[in-house]
């Protein structure tokens, strides 16, 4: 490697001029080979530099007009919001909570909760952010100003309607700038800009909303710098994989391409360049449309003596494995499975595909607590604030959203669990933790049977106090006798007696 330089006249130098002048790069490389040189072909690569996301219309072409690019934004969306949520709560009673959560489930299904999430997660894939404008009525009534002042929680009537737009259609127009606050640097108002209709026929000019009106959601992971560069977005999913999109669709298409050529016909007959180069390309035209005429699995086909017709197939070997591998590569860079991707394991791969969905499923329940649980609780903390809400504007002092698992068991899969889960109701109705009552109402006064477990309050539950043990009187004992004494000439008998 080398000594370093000199380091004289350094003295007198920044520490940072003096680290310049003494740095050095150091990596390995081989003289003989050229394995890292100027001669290694691969030392002239280099990471290309990334465009900022900001090009709308590029991105919905890819969109729209690619149907595995529309797949790998679809598919995440529709399996997140799937089997929706369920919902507990504590207001009481047994009977008080259960309303109460059927009450917000409901709530949820007449705004379209499900599918207004659905809507923005999609279009955070596709365009790096989605928004969901809630139409709150706090007080301020028809004033369209209204909306760029915060939710007044404590005058909420109803929340009203949810639309759903796109990033594009929003602009961060100010931020928190207090740096004590955790909100700090975070969007305060966005201007919704001017829509119109399908048709034209309606339209809305541009309108200031206040963040706490609005649930939003992000596209991938994006720092902070590049956030700037598209204007305080994240970026879209088809940022990172555009390159391998396009390497997949030109796959296909030339293999589309070669199978149009797969097997070309070949007609040989003598004297066909001296009839073209003595202009009777009429006489050559005549005798091929007699030949494409004729060519059919049922019919003759006539030829001269001289005259041959063959067919040269284009060779495909290799060409399956090579499109298996193209489809690989963009299950991995889609981080999809690749049976969900093709809808099939491509020959030559292993066949994994009960793992690779529960391995899809594990991704997507984080994904649902990373970006979904956030925005559903917020839009359901406001329902339970509305006057006219599923609580009459008071918040439960607990409740708790869950999703439900994506993973659907098959029928043997289901017996075996309520066979576990019977055995396991036996046990605790056997040693007086549940009553058959409680048993029969939790599996089965549901829509559905269910595992989950519901006490009944108005049990108690409390063990009663022992009896005291039965008194037992203690035995008689009789009062110890006084040794008898024996009787003067008693064993002799009776002297009188005696001769």
């Amino acid at each position: 490697m080398g000594r370093p330089k000199s380091l004289k006249g350094t003295a007198k130098m920044t520490p940072a001029a003096r680290l310049a002048k003494v740095a050095r790069v150091d990596a390995w490389e081989n003289v003989i080979t050229g394995h890292r040189t100027s001669r290694d072909k691969t030392t002239g690569a280099r990471i290309q530099t990334i465009a900022p996301a900001v090009d709308r219309q590029k991105l919905e072409d890819i969109y729209h007009g690619d149907d595995m690019a529309a797949k790998i934004a679809d598919l995440p969306a529709q399996d997140m919001v799937r089997e929706w949520i369920t919902l507990t709560v504590d207001a009481g009673d047994t009977e008080k909570n259960t309303q109460a959560a059927d009450d917000m489930l409901q709530a949820l299904d007449d705004l379209g909760a499900r599918a207004a999430c659905r809507e923005a997660l999609t279009w955070a894939s596709v365009f790096g952010g989605g928004m969901v404008l809630m139409y709150i009525d706090d007080g301020g009534g028809d004033n369209v100003e209204a909306m760029a002042e915060p939710v007044d929680e404590s005058r909420i009537r109803k929340v009203e309607s949810l639309d759903v737009y796109d990033r594009f259609e929003f602009e961060i127009e100010t931020e928190y700038s207090d740096p004590t606050k955790p909100n700090y640097g975070k969007p305060e108002t966005y201007r919704l800009r001017n829509q119109t209709s399908v048709r034209g026929q309606a339209s809305q000019p541009d309108i200031l909303i206040h963040e706490s009106r609005l649930l939003r959601f992000d596209g991938v992971l994006t720092n902070r710098r590049r956030k700037v560069r598209n204007n305080g977005w994240c970026d879209p999913v088809f940022t990172r994989i555009e390159t391998v999109l396009a390497d997949f669709g030109v796959s296909w298409a030339g293999a589309a391409h070669l199978l149009t050529d797969f097997a070309v016909g070949v007609f040989k007959s003598p004297g066909i360049m001296q009839a073209i180069a003595t202009d009777q390309d009429d006489v050559v035209h005549d005798r091929m449309m007699v030949m494409d005429m004729c060519r059919s699995t049922i019919r003759m086909l006539p030829l001269d003596g001289d005259e041959d017709f063959e067919r040269r197939q284009t060779p495909l070997s290799g060409l399956p494995e090579m499109l298996d591998r193209f489809a690989l590569r963009m299950s991995a860079a889609a981080r999809m499975p690749i049976t969900l991707m093709m809808g099939q394991s491509p020959s030559g791969l292993n066949n994994t595909a009960e793992g690779d969905i529960r391995f899809w499923y594990d991704q997507i329940g984080g994904r649902q607590n990373a970006e979904l649980r956030g925005p559903l609780e917020y839009l359901m903390r406001l329902l339970f604030l509305s006057a006219e809400g599923p609580t009459r504007g008071a918040e439960p002092d607990g409740w708790a959203l869950d999703f439900k698992p994506l993973y659907q068991p098959t029928e043997k899969e289901q017996a075996d669990l309520r066979k576990t889960q019977a055995e396991t109701d036996a046990i605790y109705i056997d040693t007086g933790v549940l009553e058959p009552a409680e048993v029969t109402e939790s599996r089965f006064g549901g829509e559905r049977y269910s595992t989950e477990t519901q006490l009944d309050d108005s049990i108690d539950r409390t063990e009663p106090e022992p009896e005291p043990p039965p008194m037992i009187a203690p035995p008689m004992i009789a009062p110890p006798t006084a040794p008898r004494l024996p009787v003067p000439n008693e064993a002799e008998g009776d002297g009188d007696n005696q001769v």
